[in-house]
């Protein structure tokens, strides 16, 4: 299983951002990705879900983390895997 981490295209939410709910100018990915929850509470409520499929033209912030697949059934199978496991032994800090 080869699984990229795609960080150097993340956009930072900066303020002209923020003002903007909803809208950006451009797209950053085309391609399809599985985006995964950087920080927040819940990582540990799970209240929603932690990791998100993503396909076509889209942008994404800092605040995900992108995975990239050679093989296409796998984003899938990782998907169900990160819903599936605890990650509090993972999780240092406050969110």
């Amino acid at each position: 299983m080869v699984i990229y981490v795609v960080k150097s295209q993340r956009s930072v939410v900066d303020k002209s951002i923020r003002m903007n709910v909803n809208y950006v100018s451009d797209y950053i990915f085309d391609c399809d990705t599985l985006l995964v929850s950087e920080d927040g509470a819940n990582l540990l409520a799970r209240s929603t879900p932690i990791a998100f499929p993503a396909s076509g033209k889209y942008w994404v912030n800092n605040h995900a983390h992108i995975l990239k697949f050679e093989n296409m059934a796998t984003p899938r199978f990782v998907e169900l895997y990160l819903e599936s496991i605890p990650l509090d032994e993972y999780i240092k800090g406050t969110a």
